[in-house]
């Protein structure tokens, strides 16, 4: 299974110049697919740009068309990252978080993403969205 310290030192070996890239990431981990492939698969299906991120609807529109789809969720206690992810972190399934400029990846209640407490980068964002991924 990929792990997002496998995903970013992918990332930084062979696109040394991409950034911006939470996105292929997060896409990657709820595929369960190489970063290359995600990566392609942003390109192709939603415009993705070198060193850009996407909106939130081309990145779960290109989600769509890989076969996934997206259900938005309500979470009330859910108001910044930190608490997002606490609140997940029993869950089984694939979780998108949306923050401003920002996607995080909760798979199986694991934070996969930089902003995981265990980085030591715990930093208050505030949550635009919250998405259940599943394969249709």
């Amino acid at each position: 299974m990929n792990k997002y310290l496998k995903l970013k030192t992918v990332a930084d070996k062979y696109y040394p110049k991409e950034n911006g890239y939470c996105c292929v990431i997060a896409a990657a981990l709820a595929m369960n697919c190489s970063f290359g492939k995600a990566r392609s698969a942003m390109y192709r299906i939603s415009g993705r740009k070198d060193r850009h991120g996407m909106s939130v609807i081309g990145h779960l529109t290109a989600l769509q068309a890989m076969g996934y789809k997206a259900r938005y969720l309500e979470l009330d206690s859910a108001k910044t990252l930190v608490t997002a992810q606490r609140a997940l972190q029993s869950t089984k399934g694939t979780y998108f978080i949306y923050t401003g400029g920002h996607v995080t990846c909760i798979k199986d209640g694991v934070c996969e993403d930089w902003s995981n407490n265990e980085f030591g980068r715990r930093k208050l964002y505030r949550v635009e969205s919250i998405y259940k991924i599943e394969k249709v």
